[in-house]
């Protein structure tokens, strides 16, 4: 599917945050150019040269947390070649993104971060499943 745009599912949550599922823009190109780490997490079988749009239509960061990491690994795992289930993607996007949060702050703000990282998951397992494209288990 080399050369497809990206597509997202949008949805716009009562915090009023704006969050994305995305496929990944292409699946033939450099992660480099991209800026886009090649070495996927632990249990998570992807290929690395698949661009990232990051976070799509959702922020890339909350304040000083920075989630395109972790949404660039998971662009990697939902896109063809990923041999990783959905469920694990998704859930090794929630660890990603509150390890972020944890780098970024303390107390209430982290929990708030947190609260952000799990909508950000909310959204990918209620409307990400049309846009998985790898061999796992798309459940």
């Amino acid at each position: 599917m080399a050369g497809i745009r990206q597509a997202a599912t949008t949805a716009v949550l009562a915090a009023g945050v704006v969050v994305a599922c995305a496929l990944p823009a292409s699946a033939g190109s450099s992660s480099q150019a991209a800026g886009v780490d090649a070495v996927a997490p632990a249990g998570v079988s992807a290929p690395a040269a698949v661009t990232s749009q990051y976070c799509t239509w959702s922020p890339d960061s909350w304040g000083r947390a920075d989630f395109r990491p972790a949404c660039s690994t998971h662009d990697r795992c939902y896109s063809p070649g990923s041999t990783t289930s959905r469920l694990v993607c998704d859930q090794q996007l929630r660890a990603d993104l509150r390890l972020a949060c944890s780098s970024a702050y303390q107390g209430a703000s982290l929990r708030t971060c947190h609260g952000v990282a799990s909508t950000y998951y909310g959204a990918v397992r209620w409307f990400g499943r049309s846009r998985y494209l790898g061999a796992g288990d798309p459940a």
